[in-house]
């Protein structure tokens, strides 16, 4: 479980999505920042199995939340249920950095994609975007 925590807290879009630079920017060369949405795509699908995984395991973990009687055996095995259910919450702590690790590739995707398209407007001759270049972008 811990590997598994460990490994979610790289997160795609941290380890892969290049930022766009800061202003000012020339018109060219073409920007060197990432505008694929693959690696935020791929944290949000693991951030979800996780998160999903996690919840499954806690609700797996007492018998009660899912409507099964608790017999003679609730007491026999109380500590691997406890234990289960610490497993599904480090499943659902492992799903929060990849969700934060998503966002910033939104994030930043989309402010490398928004930049190359004032620098294409710029080159291609519409003065009113070569300022969008010039100034930081409000947030």
């Amino acid at each position: 479980m811990l590997v598994v925590s460990f490994l979610s807290a790289t997160g795609c879009s941290w380890l892969f999505v290049t930022k766009p630079p800061d202003p000012p920017i020339p018109a060219s060369p073409s920007l060197e920042c990432t505008t694929s949405v693959a690696p935020p795509v791929v944290d949000t699908v693991a951030a979800g199995l996780l998160a999903a995984l996690g919840v499954a395991t806690l609700l797996a973990s007492s018998p009660q939340a899912i409507g099964t009687p608790c017999t003679s055996y609730c007491g026999l095995f109380s500590a691997i249920n406890t234990g289960i259910a610490v497993g599904g919450g480090v499943l659902i702590a492992a799903a929060v950095p990849l969700a934060f690790s998503a966002a910033h590739g939104y994030a930043k995707t989309a402010d490398c994609r928004q930049l190359k398209e004032a620098q294409l407007a710029c080159v291609s001759g519409v003065e009113a975007s070569c300022g969008a270049l010039l100034v930081p972008a409000p947030r």
